[in-house]
């Protein structure tokens, strides 16, 4: 049963202009028989029947299908009359012309929840169609499809089947068998046909709808009692609720989705290629950065005498006119190293810098001498041995490391000191020479950045020759036993000799609350300059690793926003390829929300197949990505993947896939009108 009351319908020309279609409408059509609406090309007969069949929304009024209000209604409201109550045959049919008879009918069963293979098989032989079940439909002939677009419509049996120029496009024999099959149908069930052929409906009409060109229509043995509607409260205001069918959806989106990833072959393949480039590239760095974090955490351990630290005190001086300074770097007061740790609460030892005794140094390693070679203190070392890095071992001694544990390493220093003294009149100057053999005794594969070739000795040792070690000038001038140390401990704290500094050696137990006030540098409160080779390199390294990953985190978030807009762009541009194919499968009663559901998941398959791509790919190229990083960071570094992390971001992944196929579907469909997207192209 339908009923029409009061229906208006005009479409805008322009901002100020519209086109009045139809005009109070009103009229009641029984739940059995062959009605036609008539009317001059114009005269708006497809513009009610659109009406009539949800495809467009009316002005004002009201349109009821079966007591269901289908007028001001979703699609999603509408989803169970299409599927359950109306039956549709398109004048250009409407099929899915890239399946075959059988897939559009099973694609119809599915939707609309029908098992009734019996009933299929009658109207297949019947409309001698049984032949043709596997032939795909483009390749069937006009009136071939008119019989397959019949027997969709009927396959679930509709109370109300609406048909738009049926026989309009098929020849005078196929349309006989399609009026003669509706017309033994509308004894049971209504049908309401739109055409232009006065013949079918003086043969076959049990009433008619004439739309005339002055906007006013016509009624002919068709009830159209205003009272009756009263009396049904067709006009009453409160909702008709659409009650909700399960159908088998399942079925429907198994079938629908297995030939859209053939259909899509293509685009999904585009998707993967897409989505495999940015995984593999996010996963590697991803990897590369969490191992370089966790390097990094222990990279200053890695070096000798991390924990050992040069202290200065550091006086500024104006210049007389200038906004500039300078800075000068003292050996620090004790005290006020003793009051910076003090407050920091840091456990430390600290030693005079005898660094300046092994500077200007000349260094012989099997009968070749080299000039100038780096010496650092450590206090784990015992009488002349000494620990070289790989460095100086490459260098200087051009062996393996093992070959290079034993070999000696004569040193001669030789440096000038001037000082005066309270027991002599006039500037003392003295040679401080040394003449001393060290030992290898290991070799220490320190972290190579920045590396320079580098001898750890024994500070215990060197104080203890200095001690012993007798300064000829000031021992004579002065008429008492003046050992190199008694030099070094009487010097002002800005003499050369002291080497601007005091070392400090930190309790390992505190040394990262060291660190960190190094970090936020604390220590210039109290105008100390505190430095450290390891803590130099390593921070250096870090800074430039930072910089590094912040470049590629860059082109990370370029990667996923082309990888992104791919997908967008392949989304959007299946959707609209597809568009009158989902305007299809909406009016045969599938669930808008589901055929959006079979582009997601058809993203997400992708992500997953990208997914395991890369991940082959990653372990595959894992040794040479390994290779290539440690070669040109220049550090024994193993990049471990992390498939914690990686299933983090696929899930991640997941979820901006669904957002990004949803929102640009969303967009897409804005404004899209059924009826247009059905007309024949």
């Amino acid at each position: 049963m339908i009923e029409v009351f009061n229906v208006s319908k005009s479409f805008k020309i322009d901002e100020k202009r519209k086109l009045d279609v139809l005009k109070n409408i009103s009229f009641v059509l029984p739940d059995n028989g062959m009605y036609f609406i008539l009317g001059k090309s114009g005269s708006g007969k497809s513009t009610l029947l659109n009406l009539l069949e949800g495809l467009e929304d009316l002005d004002s009024g009201y349109i009821n299908i079966n007591k269901k209000r289908i007028s001001r209604r979703s699609l999603e409201e509408k989803e169970n009359i299409f599927k359950d109550d109306i039956g549709i045959m398109f004048q250009h049919y409407n099929l899915i012309s890239s399946l075959t008879v059988k897939e559009n009918l099973d694609l119809v069963k599915s939707i609309k929840g029908t098992k009734k293979e019996e009933k299929l098989g009658y109207y297949l032989n019947k409309f001698k169609l049984d032949k043709l079940i596997d032939k795909k439909v483009e390749l069937l002939s006009g009136g071939e499809k008119q019989r397959v677009a019949l027997v969709r419509t009927l396959i679930n049996n509709p109370s109300i089947i609406f048909a738009d120029e049926p026989t309009g496009a098929i020849d005078e024999e196929n349309s006989i068998v399609i009026m003669d099959e509706l017309k033994l149908i509308s004894k049971e069930k209504l049908v309401l046909i739109v055409t232009h052929d006065k013949s079918l409906v003086e043969k076959y009409a049990d009433g008619k709808i004439i739309l005339n060109d002055d906007k006013t229509y016509t009624l002919d043995n068709i009830y159209a009692s205003i009272e009756e509607f009263k009396k049904n409260n067709i006009e009453n205001k409160e909702k008709v609720f659409i009650n909700k069918k399960s159908n088998n959806k399942f079925v429907f989106l198994s079938k629908i989705f297995k030939r859209n990833v053939f259909k899509n072959f293509t685009r999904n393949l585009l998707s993967i290629l897409a989505l495999t480039f940015a995984f593999t590239f996010i996963f590697t760095t991803f990897s590369i950065k969490s191992s370089l974090d966790n390097f990094n955490k222990n990279l200053i351990y890695q070096f000798e005498g991390y924990n050992i630290f040069n202290v200065s005190e550091v006086k500024n001086s104006s210049i007389n006119g200038s906004l500039l300074s300078i800075s000068k770097k003292e050996k620090p007061n004790d005290y006020r190293i003793i009051d910076f740790m003090k407050e920091n609460e840091i456990n430390y030892e600290m030693y005079d810098n005898l660094n300046y005794f092994l500077s200007n140094n000349i260094v012989k390693i099997d009968d070749k001498e080299y000039k100038n070679i780096v010496f650092s203190p450590l206090f784990n070392l015992e009488k002349n041995d000494v620990i070289v890095n790989r460095k100086f071992v490459e260098e200087y001694l051009n062996s393996d490391f093992e070959s290079a544990i034993g070999k000696e390493l004569r040193l001669k220093s030789n440096n000038k000191y001037e000082a005066f003294s309270n027991y002599y009149e006039g500037e003392i100057e003295e040679d401080l020479k040394l003449d001393l053999t060290f030992k290898i005794k290991d070799v220490k594969d320190e972290f190579y950045y920045l590396q320079t070739p580098r001898v750890y000795y024994s500070y215990n040792y060197l104080f203890q020759v200095l001690n012993l070690t007798l300064a000829p000038n000031f021992t004579e001038l002065e008429g008492a036993r003046i050992t190199y140390f008694d030099l070094l401990e009487r010097s002002e704290n800005n003499d050369q000799i002291n080497s601007y500094s005091s070392l400090l050696v930190i309790d390992n137990v505190y040394f990262e609350k060291f660190i960190d006030i190094l970090t936020n540098k604390k220590y210039e409160d109290y105008s100390l300059s505190i430095t450290n080779e390891a803590y130099t390199m390593s921070t250096s390294f870090i800074d430039l690793t930072n910089i590094l990953f912040i470049g590629i985190d860059i082109f990370i978030i370029l990667i996923i926003f082309s990888s992104l807009f791919i997908i967008i762009f392949l989304t959007i541009y299946s959707y609209l390829v597809n568009k009158k194919e989902r305007a299809i499968l909406l009016l045969l009663g599938s669930n808008d929300k589901s055929i959006d559901f079979i582009y997601v998941l058809e993203n997400i398959i992708n992500m997953i197949f990208a997914f395991i791509f890369s991940s082959l790919i990653l372990n595959i190229v894992n040794n040479f990505i390994n290779n290539i990083i440690s070669s040109s960071l220049l550090i024994n570094l193993t990049i471990n993947i992390d498939i914690f992390n990686n299933i983090i971001i696929f899930l991640i992944g997941i979820l901006l896939i669904i957002f990004i196929t949803l929102i640009p579907l969303k967009i897409s469909k804005k404004n899209i009108n059924l009826a247009n997207e059905l007309k024949e192209e």
